[in-house]
């Protein structure tokens, strides 16, 4: 049986970015993952972090990411992928220009650098619609970040193996063993792994993981 002080289910992008970061502390962590590494959610989504946002705390989210993915590729040793090209709403309606006027105050006080630009600035920036039906105008965000979600997988998937974290791919969790109330172990294909902690992010599969602990969640895919 294998003793660690963590083991994470999933090995998607939550779970292996948890797992390199605990093993900077020392922490001893082992992550469960079904398939390979990242094969869920984490390859089927856009690597786009966005600071346009529509309320204080997730314009406070987006540009927090963005300074995390923009030192990613030097704390990883690895490229990311990670590239400022911006982002821009079209707006073809001026009651979706008024609605984006009205949370410019917010996102300065966020200090986001977004602009609300008119029809004109807008084909500037993208003259691309030029021809097309005429915008009435764009919200732009010049240093929006686009980024590889599977060069970010597979940054965080080499350090972890060079942190000393133990990846089981083709894993399967078929228990999760409860002591006086809480999670002390998984039961695994490949055998038994007690733990000081059991983290669950399994994504689509959080639901069914959960049960295996008696949990019952309302996450449904």
């Amino acid at each position: 049986m294998t003793r660690v002080d963590v083991a994470i289910i999933g090995g998607g992008l939550w779970g292996l970015s948890l797992a390199w970061h605990l093993a900077q502390s020392k922490r001893r962590v082992v992550v469960l993952e079904q398939r390979h590494a990242g094969s869920g959610a984490s390859s089927r989504n856009v690597g786009r972090v966005r600071s346009i946002q529509l309320t204080p705390e997730l314009t406070r989210l987006g540009l927090a990411a963005q300074a995390k993915h923009g030192r990613l590729g030097r704390e990883l040793g690895q490229n990311t992928l990670f590239w400022r090209p911006g982002y821009m709403w079209i707006l073809y309606a001026e009651e979706e220009v008024e609605r984006f006027r009205a949370l410019l105050p917010m996102l300065r006080e966020q200090h986001c650098p977004a602009r609300l630009l008119d029809a004109r600035q807008t084909l500037d920036v993208l003259p691309i619609l030029r021809g097309g039906e005429r915008p009435a105008g764009g919200m732009y965000g010049p240093r929006d970040v686009i980024v590889h979600h599977d060069a970010v997988i597979y940054a965080y998937r080499n350090g972890c193996a060079k942190s000393g974290v133990e990846l089981r791919e083709h894993c399967t969790v078929n228990g999760i063993d409860v002591e006086n109330g809480r999670a002390a172990g998984v039961e695994t294909s490949l055998g038994r792994i007690a733990a000081d902690v059991v983290v669950n992010a399994s994504g689509g599969w959080s639901s069914s993981v959960s049960q295996l602990a008696g949990v019952t969640i309302p996450n449904v895919p």
